[in-house]
């Protein structure tokens, strides 16, 4: 499994065929997929499935994944659990295997959104999906420095959230490194 902040999908489709070429995955998680509903056709890849969720107010956005064609899922409604979300966008699906199966999402927390909703929500959809599934595996660009957990409090209640329920942060390092910052905000 391998998550990519791809941030418009389209004008990268061939660096992701090159991509999977090169680092075979069974699934590939895409966020900020700037893609219409109407255009979510155009990522056609071969031996690839593609699901897609459309930001559903405004442009950008958009969580994605990309599941190969051998691979049984099911799509996963978050609406049985009746909570609404509105601090991220994110989309689930059951993948079926011989020995069981397992949930895995993408989830992208749009930058300058309400910090304290999003752990809220976040809080909710971990206990409700926790409870239900034995193995869950999360992906996502959350848009906050799990590097910054002593100094900023709303990181601190997301990693703490994730570590109750769980859920190990598996990337240690920056993953948006610029002249002025280097933030771990994508795991």
């Amino acid at each position: 499994m391998l998550h990519v902040n791809c941030r418009s999908v389209l004008p990268k489709l061939t660096e992701i065929k090159n991509l999977i070429l090169r680092l075979p995955v069974s699934v590939l998680a895409l966020s900020e997929t700037w893609l219409a509903d109407s255009l979510e056709d155009l990522v056609d890849l071969s031996g690839y499935q593609f699901i897609h969720r459309a930001r559903q107010n405004g442009q950008g956005g958009g969580v994605g994944l990309l599941i190969q064609e051998d691979i049984s899922f099911q799509i996963y409604d978050l609406s049985e659990h009746t909570f609404a979300h509105t601090s991220y966008e994110g989309i689930f699906v059951r993948i079926l295997h011989k020995s069981g199966s397992f949930l895995m999402g993408v989830i992208y927390r749009p930058p300058g959104l309400n910090l304290d909703l999003f752990n809220t929500e976040i809080e909710s959809l971990l206990s409700a999906v926790s409870r239900k599934n034995k193995e869950v595996v999360l992906v996502g660009d959350f848009n906050k420095d799990l590097l910054k957990i002593d100094e900023h409090k709303a990181s601190n209640t997301f990693y703490n959230c994730l570590i109750s329920h769980h859920f190990l942060p598996a990337i240690t390092r920056p993953t948006r490194v610029t002249p002025h910052s280097s933030p771990l905000i994508d795991n």
